[in-house]
């Protein structure tokens, strides 16, 4: 460590040894002219340091010198320079804190399907039913009881508003169902769309602030329904095969979960701009990390709660992930890639899911660790015909 010498001759101190210097004889004068420079090894190289001519008068006149100071004790020395007396200190930068612990996440089951042969796809939050409402193709549930079966059969995703609707795709019917809602139970039901301006819908998000607009995930397009009964229009094209929509807290950005693409992308609705928001559009895998560099493979469902972060059901995978709205790195939750299965687990690991698709989370709300709420991110998981609850455990 370099430190500042502390017994450095003053100006007028410097003058008169130059002056004593020039009544020495010839080969005297030669030992106080050396060139005011030192090499010292630092960080594996050499620093050229400026030295002030008196302090190498002394030094190779070996004049005793006093000891340097002791650094300040509020100071801790970091090299820099400041172009007088040799170099000064400044504080070094203070180490990074040390990351928080990585939050670990439980997996239940929550309820299984009354009907085996009908894999469940899909699940919401109705606030009129005052639970989640899963689905298979042709029966709509809650935690209790089934609720209605429809005279359709093949039923893909479901949404809520809070109106007490309820909304179905219906792909192979090239529509979307409605069912009204009151205190007494579902009402009789409508349908939105036909085969002019869908193909095969399949996600579904309710846009309470755009205003009342219903978006459609439908194959390479995205298609909107305002819910006032006015014509529908294509929000946008070129999507590869768009399995789910979701909308954040804001209702600025509708993200788009591009099964065929292997890809999350998001659309700016101000504008229509869409662009790449996870993975690598083309390219299938399964990378954690940041977004931009993570990998999936069919991502079936999207979710996003009130801190706007993004949980996808990476359904080829068999898992389920998260996206960090501040930080944007990718993480698992729950599941093991490339494992499917079934198996609860209360400690965070260990749990399987097989092929999971429809999430829902209410995104009002903060998501506490368990015990704190009974709050948590529910998953269709269609292979294991059943729902699976995500608890929040540390």
């Amino acid at each position: 460590m370099i430190h500042e010498p502390t017994g450095v001759t003053t100006p007028d101190a410097d003058a008169a040894t130059n002056a004593a210097a020039e009544t020495l004889p010839p080969e005297e004068k030669k030992k106080t002219k050396i060139p005011p420079i030192v090499f010292v090894p630092l960080l594996g190289a050499f620093v050229v340091i400026t030295v002030v001519p008196s302090v190498v008068s002394n030094l190779m006149n070996k004049s005793p010198s006093p000891s340097p100071a002791p650094p300040s004790s509020t100071t801790t020395p970091s090299v820099g320079g400041s172009g007088t007396k040799g170099w000064d200190f400044t504080p070094a930068p203070a180490p990074p804190p040390p990351s928080a612990a990585s939050p670990t996440y439980g997996l239940s089951t929550e309820f299984a399907s009354l009907f085996a042969s009908a894999n469940i796809t899909g699940v919401a939050l109705s606030s009129l039913a005052g639970s989640w409402v899963a689905l298979n193709e042709t029966t709509a549930f809650t935690a209790q009881t089934a609720l209605f079966a429809t005279s359709v059969s093949s039923l893909a995703s479901i949404a809520a508003d809070d109106s007490g609707n309820l909304y179905f795709a219906d792909p192979r019917n090239q529509q979307i169902v409605v069912r009204s809602w009151n205190a007494s139970g579902p009402l009789d039901y409508s349908t939105l769309g036909n085969a002019s301006v869908l193909t095969q819908p399949r996600g579904l998000a309710f846009c309470a602030s755009c205003p009342s607009v219903l978006f459609a995930a439908d194959g390479g397009q995205i298609q909107s329904f305002p819910t006032n009964g006015t014509a529908a229009s294509t929000l946008l094209t070129g999507l590869t095969n768009a399995s789910d929509v979701a909308l954040d807290s804001t209702g600025a950005y509708l993200y788009i979960a591009d099964a065929g693409a292997h890809c999350i992308r998001r659309v700016r609705l101000a504008n229509r701009s869409l662009e790449t928001w996870a993975g690598k559009c083309g390219t299938m895998g399964f990378v954690d990390g940041a977004r931009l560099a993570s990998r999936w493979n069919s991502p079936g469902g999207l979710a996003i709660d009130v801190r706007g972060n993004v949980y996808v059901s990476d359904s080829g995978n068999h898992v389920v992930r998260k996206v960090d709205g501040t930080s944007a790195m990718t993480t698992t939750l729950v599941g093991s890639a490339g494992l499917a299965g079934w198996s609860d687990s209360a400690t965070g690991t260990g749990g399987l899911l097989n092929r999971p698709l429809g999430l829902a989370i209410n995104a009002s709300l903060d998501w506490t660790v368990a015990g704190n709420g009974a709050f948590s991110l529910y998953v269709a998981d269609s292979g294991n015909n059943c729902v699976r609850r995500i608890t929040k455990l540390t």
